[in-house]
């Protein structure tokens, strides 16, 4: 029936496309570059990474089918922003024309945004712009955690510099002294 490969992965996206709720998708990706990627609210942290630097993200749904997000900025020069309860929303206008905050922030890092049912979400990013990083959404902060034995320790928030793009010469391997 399927003759190469192709015809079978167009196959599979129309009978997903056609499964998929149009609830669900509100807007197609913003440019035909951008990938479109799902998000879960209440467990994903995004962790985005651009050339100015690296941003946090993590999401709660709201009753109305957006979305909040806390976010925090570390950038290559060494300034830090934090934001906390920033607002997603979709609207139509009388034309019909989607409307609304749907762009997630994170410092100057942006990515595309879409509500996609109650506790999840799409975001929209171009990979040669900004790459897009999971992390379970607990390590967004330091907390506390109960070790074998009843201590309580601190875990320390993730490390944002862990994912900061690096020259090739950070690569490069310190000179052999003879």
């Amino acid at each position: 029936m399927f003759h190469d490969v192709r015809t079978l992965w167009f196959a599979v996206v129309v009978a997903a496309l056609a499964a998929t709720p149009r609830s669900g998708l509100s807007q197609a990706p913003r440019a035909l570059t951008d990938i479109s990627a799902p998000v879960a609210y209440g467990s994903t942290m995004l962790v985005l990474v651009s050339d100015e630097g690296v941003g946090a993200v993590v999401f709660r749904p709201t009753a109305d089918g957006g979305a909040t997000y806390d976010f925090r900025y570390e950038g290559n020069d060494g300034k830090k922003l934090e934001g906390a309860g920033k607002p997603l929303f979709e609207t139509r206008n009388a034309k019909g024309d989607l409307t609304g905050e749907l762009y997630v922030k994170a410092g100057p890092i942006s990515v595309g945004w879409s509500k996609g049912g109650d506790s999840k979400g799409f975001i929209y990013y171009t990979p040669e712009k900004v790459q897009a990083h999971l992390a379970i959404d607990h390590d967004f902060r330091d907390r506390m955690q109960r070790v074998p034995g009843g201590e309580d320790r601190i875990v320390p928030k993730l490390d944002l510099q862990r994912f900061r793009k690096l020259k090739a010469a950070d690569h490069a391997d310190p000179p052999v002294k003879p």
